[in-house]
């Protein structure tokens, strides 16, 4: 007759999970580790990049990712159709403000989009509403200090300078309404203050959205700066040859990067989190259950269903599901709450508004952890039930794991190889368990020196490190300093005087000194056709131009060559290398077809001219000479390598040269940049040095010609609250899935002794010593340390290894490092746990008489 009693079922359900508490307390604490486990590291994975997001935000004014200039109405529509691109917004410079007498601010158009989704998000402290009538504004706080404004209101008026940029210099006295104000965080001594008008004072100033002056675009997070730039010329026809997309990674895509190195090391980490939590999970549920079979063996025995006998699982399950899940969830949401909000913010946000906009709770983390804990678990249970449900009841009452044969030859041996031999046999008993326990150890182990890989490799001390402790360089910009030639600036005028060259030469404690040399002339773009390609990227039209050649050396050009042969890049290094010519250097400027014209003009030859002859007549220029152009190379590749470059190449044209070439063009040799290496305990000695030497220069030099001192210490310092959390969330990981191995270790070991407990007593009653006893246990969790350590040190290795050079591609500066001195540590770690677990083993199964524990394990 069909037993279906339900009362007695949850009686029985209860018994047994009032009867087992400690794997009760396993199974919950696994449970809650697991929860844990899974929110945490994704809600600080996901704090830390939102905080980098915001940060990059900030800093850059905008979200915006790649820009269009002077793009058409049709432009913009073919790219609005586009399925990668997410946001597109329009930018329209309308003209200039006076903030004060002297400065000037910029006056801009942004239609909904552009403001709401691409330019809003970078602010702070927004007040009021975007400018939707004539004569309304949208200006930032700095901008309203500069008129004396400290305590702004909506709707005031504003007696404000304007000018369109079509109507040149003269300033329009026009009184305007603010309709809203902001907190901009960008750099006020490099970005000019931005202020906003409406669509309708477009229309009344007579211009014409179109030609847009910029669209600005923010493209799936799939794509980076190059494969956003080439899949763009394949959707959308370019208007001539000269308009080109300049992209760049999402702000999102970015701070991935720099956490990670790219999407497939993120992918590889998020999928360890998730299988060290599935195999604690599985590892403690199995052993659990089928600790359990002899007990649901005799439930059969006594008529118990087959669906009685899931649900009494099933009821214990939920009930130990639940309080790990609140205990976990409790956990996780605590600790993330105070570090993201805490940490991020006090370490992050110094002068950068704060940190509100980061989310301190991820609902969808925690359903998430939720979901995968929940299903594990049950799907582990329902395994270990179907074990029980195909054996019969008097196979589920004899059910034994271990098999009880034992060699007593090697029991009564006195060999340490008998007892390791029988130490081995016994790890490798059930090898579904054995593999488990050595695969969650290993992935562990891995993890933890995976996130000191990732977190030293990617180190943005690596970058800073690279550059000199000291570097002193001219503000000096050619083109802004033409009015000063050649009365007050020629070719014989220093950029960083001789004297002061060896001055810091002599300054004691200086280990290595660098010096950029070359020099100035004045070129003729239209008249060179190898100027070609860089003028029409620049629309220029002048006839005459600075540029800067700068000597690079040997060693330089040997990496230079390297370099070009690795990328593939049409440049003739040969030409460089021989002083026959120049290579013209530039910023991502080039257009498709601008960069096809580039592969023409190898060869083809450039002139120069002295500074004296600037603004005069042919017939009194002076020719220095002429040297052939070996190609173009763009600096801003990830991999270009490191030049000291001077820094007047932004706006003029810029060569570099061999020392044979610019001895051929006769030019005087002037010192662009010095850079220093000192020791470092008189480092704060020799910055005082430095720094009186650049001030007395500083004082006889007028304010256009004046020298520059950055020091790397400061830049370092600078940067260390943004290493600190990146080093803390990451080693935060590795903590915690070293653990999660750890834990499944001990597991593993202590449920596995204690079905072994009648085996161990029998083995003593046949002659077994306490001494051997001891050294079994110990011997067996040498085994599972053994096979880790060869398998994190060969296999482990060997990933660490594929995963740097995977990130090495998108992070120029990152350097692979094996962390020795951390494997070690962690192995005589792993070794006294697996010691002190064989320890506490031995000392439980010696309590009483053999023949208590005897008749205790035979009950």
């Amino acid at each position: 007759m069909k037993n279906d009693n339900c009362s007695m079922v949850y009686k029985l359900a209860d018994a047994y999970y009032r009867k087992n508490k400690s794997k009760n307390i396993i199974l919950t604490s696994a449970i809650a580790m697991s929860i844990f486990l899974i929110y945490s590291v994704f809600a600080i994975i996901s704090g830390k990049m939102d905080a980098d997001y915001l940060l990059y935000a900030r800093n850059g004014g905008e979200i915006t990712s790649t820009y269009l200039e002077n793009a058409s109405k049709e432009q913009y529509e073919s790219i609005k159709e586009l399925d990668y691109i997410e946001e597109l917004g329009i930018k329209k410079y309308v003209g200039y403000a006076k903030v004060n007498k002297m400065d000037e601010g910029i006056v801009e158009y942004l239609d909904k989009v552009g403001f709401e989704k691409l330019v809003k998000p970078a602010y702070g402290e927004i007040h009021g509403k975007y400018p939707e009538e004539k004569n309304e504004i949208m200006l930032p706080i700095r901008w309203l200090k500069e008129y004396g404004i400290d305590n702004p209101q909506i709707g005031m008026n504003i007696d404000m300078q304007l000018r369109n940029k079509e109507s040149g210099e003269e300033y329009e006295n026009r009184g305007m309404i603010l309709s809203g104000y902001y907190t901009d965080y960008v750099d006020p001594g490099i970005n000019a203050p931005i202020a906003y008008v409406s669509y309708k004072y477009m229309n009344e100033q007579k211009i014409d959205i179109f030609p847009v002056d910029e669209i600005m675009l923010l493209q799936s997070n799939l794509y980076d700066v190059f494969s956003i730039e080439e899949q763009l010329y394949k959707d959308i026809e370019m208007l001539d040859e000269q308009q080109q997309f300049i992209g760049q990674n999402t702000l999102v895509r970015q701070s991935m990067e720099d956490l990670f190195g790219n999407y497939l090391v993120m992918g590889c980490c998020i999928l360890i989190i998730m299988i060290s939590a599935f195999l604690l999970i599985y590892n403690v549920v199995n052993i659990s259950v089928r600790r359990e079979i002899k007990q649901y063996g005799l439930l059969k025995t006594l008529g118990c269903s087959l669906k009685q006998l899931k649900t009494i699982v099933r009821i214990q399950t939920e009930k130990m599901l639940f309080k790990g899940v609140v205990i976990g969830g409790i956990l996780g949401v605590g600790v993330v709450g105070i570090l993201i909000r805490g940490t991020l913010e006090r370490l992050f946000f110094k002068g950068k508004g704060d940190a509100d906009s980061i989310s301190i709770f991820y609902w969808g983390y925690l359903l998430l952890a939720i979901g995968i804990v929940s299903l594990t678990t049950f799907f582990a249970t329902n395994l270990a039930v179907k074990k029980t449900v195909r054996l019969s009841a008097v196979e589920s009452m004899r059910y034994s794991e271990y098999s009880n044969h034992v060699f007593v030859k090697h029991i009564h041996s006195a060999k340490k190889t008998s007892i390791l031999w029988m130490a081995w046999r016994n790890v490798k008993r059930i090898p579904t368990k054995f593999m488990i326990s050595i695969l969650s150890l290993s992935i562990g182990y891995i993890a933890a020196l995976g996130t000191l890989v990732i977190t030293v490799g990617t180190d943005t001390t690596n970058n800073i490190l690279k550059n000199p402790d000291f570097k002193i360089s001219s503000i000096i910009e050619m083109h802004m300093i033409s009015e000063y030639i050649p009365k007050e600036f020629s070719d014989q005028t220093p950029v960083i005087p001789k004297s002061e060259v060896e001055a810091i030469k002599n300054i004691d404690g200086i280990e290595t000194v660098n010096i950029s040399k070359g020099g100035f002339a004045v070129i003729h773009p239209q008249e060179d056709k190898a100027l070609s390609p860089k003028m029409k990227a620049s629309a220029g039209e002048s006839r005459e131009e600075f540029a800067t050649l700068q000597i690079v050396d040997q060693k330089y050009i040997e990496e230079l060559q390297q370099y070009v042969q690795k990328f593939k890049i049409s440049a003739d290094i040969e030409m460089l290398k021989k002083g026959e010519g120049v290579i013209l250097l530039h910023h991502h400027e080039l257009s498709p077809v601008l960069e096809e014209e580039v592969d023409k003009v190898p060869g083809t030859n450039i002139s120069f001219y002295n500074l004296d002859s600037y603004g005069k007549d042919d017939t009194e220029k002076i020719k220095l000479g002429e040297m052939k152009c070996a190609g173009y190379i763009d600096t801003k590749n990830k991999h270009f390598p490191d030049l000291q470059m001077t820094t007047n190449g932004t706006n003029i044209i810029y060569f570099i040269i061999s020392q044979e070439g610019f001895e051929k063009l006769g030019m005087d040799e002037k010192n662009f940049v010095i850079s220093l290496n000192v020791d470092t305990l008189r480092e704060p000695i020799i910055k005082q040095n430095v720094e009186k030497l650049v001030e007395n220069v500083n004082k006889k030099s007028q304010e256009w010609n004046q020298l520059l001192l950055y020091s790397n210490s400061e830049h370092l310092a600078s940067a260390q609250s943004y290493i600190k959390v990146t080093n803390l969330v990451l080693g935060t990981l590795g903590i915690v899935l070293l653990a999660i191995g750890i834990m499944n270790y001990w597991n593993t070991i202590v449920t596995g002794i204690q079905t072994r407990k009648h085996e161990l007593v029998i083995m003593e009653s046949i002659g077994m010593t306490g001494k051997q006893l001891r050294t079994l246990l110990i011997a067996e969790g040498i085994w599972h340390w053994g096979i880790v350590i060869v398998l994190v040190g060969t296999v482990g290795y060997g990933i660490l290894w594929l995963m740097g050079e995977s990130i090495k591609k998108e992070l120029a500066y990152f350097r692979f490092y094996f962390p020795w001195k951390l494997f070690i540590i962690l192995a005589i770690v792993l070794l006294i746990v697996t010691i002190e677990i064989a320890e506490l083993i031995y000392h439980q199964t010696k309590k009483g008489s053999i023949a208590e524990r005897l008749r205790f394990n035979l009950e």
